[in-house]
């Protein structure tokens, strides 16, 4: 925000440069929003594994399910 802020035109046209800096903001956002999702399931798939007495078990759940 304080980077855009000192982005400013002599003008009224439109400022190009603080808006491609907004939509890098955008993306930056989202792809932590995507990786923060990853993160809390791959952490509730981590915990269910440990309700599972070995791997073999838990394939054989997979497949029961297919």
């Amino acid at each position: 925000q304080a980077l855009r802020a000192r982005i400013r035109r002599t003008d009224a046209d439109r400022n190009l440069f603080a808006e491609r800096l907004d939509a890098q903001v955008a993306l930056k956002a989202e792809q932590h929003r995507t990786i923060k999702r990853r993160v809390a399931m791959l952490e509730t798939a981590l915990a269910e594994l440990g309700n599972y007495e070995s791997e073999t078990e838990l394939i054989a759940a997979l497949e029961a399910e297919g």
